[in-house]
């Protein structure tokens, strides 16, 4: 007798590797982050203007854009997770997500967000 199999579940398809996904990130933030600088700070690169705004950090199985001042922004897409004081992060898990439109957005609001703030001595 034919034994009975399951069937092929195809409703999420196989993660991109993550050096991938952290290219395409890295080269939105690169892209929209102009008149931004780099800064070490716990452990992590951070772009900064007059203040923190944003860092890269990695997981096992995504990549998060951690923003400073997340809880701030206007998030009319509703990308944003978290629900510290100051901080939100965006998951990012393929280059899909990285180049998505909504995430281009949300740098954009953090750097002018940051334009208001006054300038931070470091």
């Amino acid at each position: 007798m034919p034994s009975a199999r399951r069937p092929r579940r195809d409703a999420h398809p196989a993660p991109e590797p993550l050096p991938k996904v952290r290219a395409a990130l890295q080269a939105v933030v690169t892209r929209e982050s102009r008149g931004l600088r780099v800064k070490r700070k716990w452990a992590t690169d951070w772009y900064i203007g007059h203040d923190l705004v944003y860092t890269i950090l990695g997981y096992s199985r995504h990549l998060s854009l951690e923003f400073r001042r997340g809880a701030s922004l206007p998030d009319p897409a509703g990308i944003l997770e978290g629900t510290g004081k100051f901080l939100r992060h965006v998951k990012v898990r393929s280059t899909a997500d990285a180049r998505a439109p909504a995430l281009a957005r949300l740098i954009r609001a953090a750097i002018a967000l940051d334009a208001t703030l006054p300038e931070r001595a470091w």
